[in-house]
C-alpha cells in the first residue's frame, strides 16, 4: 500500500525549502527561453539559418541552467511553466500585430494604386 502521508510530507518540506529569488528568477528565465524559442521557430520558416542557428545555441545554455535547478526541486516547475507561457503568449502577440501592421499598410498601397489608376 502506498503512503501518500509520507510523499505529503516530502512535498511540503520541499515548498519550505523554495528560494523566492530562484523562483522568480526561473519564471523570468523561461520567458526569455520561450521568447527565443518563438523566434528560433519563426527564423527557420523564414530559412534563416545564422539567426535560427544563435537561437538554438541560447536555447541549449539557458535550458541546462534551469535544469539543475528543477532537478533539485520539483516546485520549480511552477515559474518554469508560468514563464514558458507568458514567453510564448507575449512573443507570439507581438508577431500577431506586427503581421496585421504589414497586411493593412499592403492594404492602404493598393487602394492608393487603385485612386491613382481611376481618377
Amino acid at each position: 500500500m502506498t503512503d501518500f502521508g509520507k510523499y505529503w510530507n516530502i512535498a511540503i518540506e520541499a515548498l519550505y525549502n523554495v528560494n523566492p529569488w530562484v523562483f522568480t528568477g526561473l519564471a523570468l528565465l523561461y520567458f526569455a527561453l520561450d521568447t527565443f524559442y518563438s523566434k528560433y521557430v519563426l527564423s527557420i520558416g523564414r530559412l534563416k539559418p545564422i539567426s535560427a542557428s544563435n537561437y538554438s545555441a541560447l536555447l541549449i545554455l539557458l535550458t541546462g541552467f534551469a535544469t539543475s535547478e528543477y532537478v533539485r526541486n520539483l516546485w520549480y516547475l511552477v515559474p518554469m511553466c508560468a514563464g514558458a507561457w507568458l514567453g510564448s503568449f507575449v512573443s507570439i502577440e507581438i508577431e500577431r500585430k506586427k503581421r496585421n501592421k504589414r497586411a493593412k499598410l499592403r492594404r492602404d498601397q493598393k487602394k492608393e494604386i487603385m485612386k491613382k489608376i481611376n481618377t
